[in-house]
């Protein structure tokens, strides 16, 4: 327990960001759980994607997050209002079809895999329920949740940038492995 201790005080980046985590974790929670009466698995799992130990690297993920989720999810959305619900072959298609306008028309390096994934979704969303306008509603749900979780990452660095910045030296690497 001593070599925790020890390790949390010299070191302290793993330690800032399971703050980081908890904080933005439980305002999610709260926030999607009692107002919007859902599971907010999708906040959270973006909100710890975007997360970084300095004020700018957040930033700058946040902002590759949104540009490739509303990618993926326009693509996707194409694909669904022109081929429809019933025809699978649509969701592979869609995949590559986000990654090349990802690559080549809007060049978003960082993050680019959340293009397709949303794209998936949006997809996927559709063919599960065998419905255009459910899988749409199911789509736009869940891409709103990506994107409020990716907003609580930045709204939470922001916070911790003032109550508390890690040293930039170690910061950059994540948390201490050992």
């Amino acid at each position: 327990m001593k070599n925790y201790l020890r390790a949390m005080k010299s070191d302290p980046v793993g330690l800032h960001y399971a703050v980081r985590i908890l904080l933005g974790g439980t305002a999610l929670w709260l926030l999607l759980k009692y107002f919007a009466d859902t599971n907010p698995i999708w906040a959270i799992s973006s909100m710890i994607a975007c997360t970084e130990p300095q004020l700018q690297s957040t930033r700058i993920n946040f902002q590759a997050r949104i540009a490739n989720t509303c990618i993926g999810g326009a693509v996707g959305l194409v694909f669904v209002l022109i081929a429809g619900p019933r025809h699978h072959v649509v969701l592979p298609l869609a995949l590559g079809a986000t990654v090349l306008v990802s690559s080549y028309v809007f060049q978003v390096p960082r993050y680019w895999r959340i293009a397709p994934t949303t794209a998936a979704l949006v997809v996927a969303s559709s063919l599960e329920r065998e419905s255009r306008r459910i899988g749409i509603e199911v789509s736009f749900h869940r891409v709103a949740e990506v994107m409020l979780g990716s907003f609580m990452a930045v709204v939470v660095a922001f916070v911790m940038a003032r109550i508390w910045e890690p040293p930039a030296a170690k910061a950059e690497g994540g948390p201490a492995k050992s």
